[in-house]
C-alpha cells in the first residue's frame, strides 16, 4: 500500500510539472530578427570637356579659355549632394599677389560662375540639386564656362605681373544624401570631410 502511495504521489508530481512546464511554454515565445547593413558607394568625377590640354593658353589681353568643370556622380554610387571651389594659383608670392589683384579688379574673370543649380555660400558653392545615379540627373551643371582675361580694360602692363602664368584649380566634394538639405548634410559630413583633408 505505502508502494501504491508512492507511485500515485509521483505519478501527480510528474503531472504538476508536466503542467507547470506546458504553461510556461504556451505563455513564452522567443524570435531572433537579424538586420544587415551595408556601406553605401560614392564616387564623383570632374572634367572639362571644352578644355583643351594641349591648346596653347596664353595669358594675353582679350584671352578666353573654354574651361566648363562638371561633376558627374559615378555608376552605382548613392545619391549624393556636391559642393566645389576653384582658385586661382600662381607661381610664386609676388606672381600670387599680382593675380589676386586682377581678380579682384575684374580683369580676369569666370564667365557663367554659379550657373544654374548653383548657390555660392561661404567658400564653397553648393550644387542644389542632389545627384542620382541615374541618367539625365547623375551631373551638375557647369560651375562656369570660361576663364576671361579682358574685362575692365586690362593691358599688358596689367598682366606683367603673372608673368609664370597660373593655374585655375578646382576641387570638388560628395557627401551622401541622407536629409532634403545640402547644407544640413554637409555640416553633419564636417569632421569627415576635415579628416580628408578637405
Amino acid at each position: 500500500m505505502k508502494k501504491k502511495i508512492i507511485v500515485l504521489s509521483l505519478a501527480a508530481v510528474l503531472c504538476a510539472v508536466l503542467v507547470v512546464v506546458g504553461t510556461l511554454a504556451y505563455f513564452t515565445d522567443s524570435e531572433t530578427a537579424t538586420n544587415t547593413f551595408t556601406v553605401g558607394d560614392l564616387d564623383i568625377t570632374l572634367t572639362e570637356t571644352e578644355w583643351d590640354p594641349d591648346a596653347a593658353h596664353k595669358v594675353v589681353p582679350g584671352a578666353n579659355f573654354d574651361k566648363n568643370p562638371v561633376v558627374t556622380l559615378d555608376a552605382g554610387s548613392e545619391d549624393a549632394w556636391i559642393r566645389a571651389q576653384f582658385v586661382f594659383d600662381a607661381k610664386t608670392d609676388s606672381q600670387q599677389a599680382a593675380l589676386e589683384a586682377l581678380v579682384g579688379s575684374g580683369k580676369i574673370t569666370l564667365t557663367g560662375l554659379a550657373g544654374d543649380g548653383w548657390l555660392k555660400d561661404g567658400a564653397y558653392y553648393y550644387y542644389t540639386v542632389k545627384l542620382e545615379d541615374e541618367t539625365g540627373k547623375n551631373a551638375t551643371s557647369a560651375l562656369f564656362t570660361d576663364v576671361n582675361i579682358s574685362g575692365a580694360g586690362v593691358s599688358v602692363a596689367d598682366l606683367a605681373g603673372i608673368s609664370g602664368g597660373f593655374d585655375v584649380i578646382v576641387t570638388a566634394q560628395a557627401v551622401q544624401v541622407i536629409s532634403d538639405s545640402y547644407a544640413a548634410d554637409f555640416a553633419a559630413a564636417a569632421a569627415d570631410l576635415a579628416a580628408l583633408g578637405a
